[in-house]
């Protein structure tokens, strides 16, 4: 039903994850949330990315040294982790 907006989304906060902000990637997911069921596996997926980013935020904030070095690892993971909910996302909207 929302399958074209969850993938635009999730595009939207892999490209933010990707360029290191943190703080509009989890806004992308959060939108995304609210557009899957409650009890679904991919709710769970997706605020669990979002709990991940609460945590990223507090090391955006700080000096540009310290976030290049704290989070150089980030994209690579966040970017695995995305792809896997827009699979698992792609995959319940065709049942």
């Amino acid at each position: 039903m929302h399958r074209a907006r969850l993938k635009e989304l999730s595009d939207l906060a892999t490209a933010a994850t990707t360029a290191g902000d943190a703080a509009a990637a989890r806004a992308h997911w959060q939108d995304a949330v609210g557009l899957v069921p409650r009890s679904s596996d991919q709710r769970q997926q997706i605020s669990a990315r979002i709990e991940g980013l609460r945590e990223v935020a507090p090391v955006a904030a700080a000096s540009p040294a310290d976030t290049s070095r704290a989070t150089s690892h980030l994209p690579t993971l966040l970017t695995y982790q995305g792809l896997v909910v827009v699979l698992t996302l792609l995959a319940y909207t065709v049942q």
